[in-house]
């Protein structure tokens, strides 16, 4: 699974908060992206209502099974110090 740190960012900033809201149908565009996001396909809204609660359901689990990917992918990445077109060092002595 690979999300693209805006869509990790997404997912925890957005998605997080709301996923346990009980009025879902005012949320299932969230749940659709979420679970479009997570799966890397796309994920239409359902035709009919019945399966909101579904879809929501799903969403949170998807979601909470790749929590720790999540977070992985929204985190900065790491630079570690690299010495690029450093001279020579310079000899002599050190300083007291």
């Amino acid at each position: 699974m690979e999300i693209s740190r805006e869509d990790a960012k997404w997912l925890l900033a957005v998605y997080n908060p709301i996923r346990g809201y009980g009025r879902i149908d005012k949320w299932i565009d969230h749940h659709c992206q979420a679970m479009s996001i997570i799966k890397g396909t796309k994920i239409g809204r359902p035709e009919c209502t019945c399966q909101y609660g579904a879809i929501a359901r799903m969403a949170s689990s998807m979601y909470e099974q790749h929590e720790a990917q999540i977070i992985t992918a929204a985190a900065d990445p790491v630079i570690e110090n690299e010495r690029i077109n450093e001279g020579p060092k310079a000899k002599g002595r050190p300083k007291r």
